[in-house]
């Protein structure tokens, strides 16, 4: 009797002890990465986990790579590689304003969290810099660059942010939200629990909606690239890539109503029978089974309020894909040209 009550105590503890990480699992699934929470308001949000593509072996290689000089430049005078020292990275995309040059592209602003030398990255950014700004007990660079201003900080050894806006206030709010303000993004909070677990890399926009009759502009929300806008005006976008046995691709157009949907269905479907014609048309279509898989396996499906595009990219054309390009043989010299024979 008293092993039988025994075996029943332990029982309780371990399904108290099995309820209680799983609840402590959802809770954790919620929230998203700490770097994306950090984020300024913005139309977009991309975040990616590099951490996970590292230990995937995505960045391993067998033939060196060439580096751009500014970025050898950076990487021996601060130490800090991107693919040996991040861990991940979350961009906040910021429509341009509505003063700015019809050319001019978004703007953005980025938190980095990883391994950080403080102070040789503080060194690197204090020489760049053209003025600096004291901001609640940090040190902000402002960095000219393309004629832009990149404003820079390094928080701590594992998080450093930057931003090319206009003007600070986006940085600022980085550094508020990073000393415990409280702030959420309203995109990744509204939207966040629409991404895949697992997902290593994933997107959140707000795409503006169509442009009426006799509007100059149609209100908030990305308007590049152009065809996301004629596929998904007025929609919040969702994407994600996922890799379990293969590489998944998942992008939700969220509608603010069914009619609405319906549209985003009817764009995606004739955009999808455009690219499968021009797909047909290439002279390489279907001559790689792995990559003809990938492109067959895009299907458009339309749900309660969203459409979702759905694609699997098979490991082996992954593997295809990062592989040593061939080697180019390197140019024959040109042979010299007979001298015409003279007629006699």
């Amino acid at each position: 009797m008293h092993l039988v009550r025994r075996r029943w105590i332990l029982l309780v503890l371990a399904l108290v002890a099995i309820a209680s990480a799983t609840a402590l699992y959802l809770i954790r699934r919620q929230r998203p990465p700490h770097s994306a929470q950090l984020l300024p308001p913005s139309d977009g949000v991309v975040y990616v986990d590099v951490e996970m593509l590292r230990r995937a072996g995505v960045f391993q290689r067998n033939h060196p790579i060439q580096r751009d000089p500014e970025f050898e430049q950076f990487v021996s005078e601060t130490g800090f590689d991107f693919e040996r020292d991040l861990d991940e990275a979350a961009f906040a995309v910021h429509n341009p304003q509505p003063r700015s040059r019809a050319e001019d592209y978004p703007r953005f602003s980025e938190v980095f969290v990883g391994r950080i030398d403080e102070q040789r990255a503080g060194a690197y950014l204090r020489k760049m810099s053209s003025s600096t700004e004291q901001y609640r007990g940090l040190t902000i660079y402002a960095i000219p660059h393309e004629g832009r201003t990149v404003r820079a900080a390094v928080f701590d050894e594992h998080t450093a942010a930057a931003s090319n806006t206009e003007s600070a206030d986006a940085i600022h709010h980085i550094v508020d939200a990073w000393q415990g303000d409280n702030s959420q993004h309203v995109l990744v909070a509204g939207f966040y629990r629409q991404i895949p677990l697992g997902s290593i890399a994933w997107f959140v926009g707000r795409v503006a909606p169509p442009i009426q009759a006799g509007q100059t502009s149609s209100g908030p929300g990305l308007t590049t690239p152009s065809w996301l806008r004629d596929i998904a005006a007025g929609s919040t976008v969702v994407a994600s890539l996922r890799f379990v046995t293969q590489l998944e691709l998942r992008v939700a157009a969220n509608a603010p109503s069914e009619e609405e949907a319906r549209r985003i269905e009817q764009n995606a479907t004739s955009w999808l029978a455009v690219f499968r014609t021009l797909q047909q048309g290439m002279q390489t279509s279907g001559t790689d089974p792995d990559v003809k898989a990938a492109f067959d396996s895009i299907r458009i499906e339309q749900e309660p309020g969203r459409v979702v595009l759905r694609a699997d990219v098979p490991a082996s054309a992954l593997k295809k894909i990062a592989a040593e390009p061939p080697g180019m043989g390197a140019p024959q010299p040109e042979q010299p040209k007979s001298a015409p024979s003279k007629k006699k």
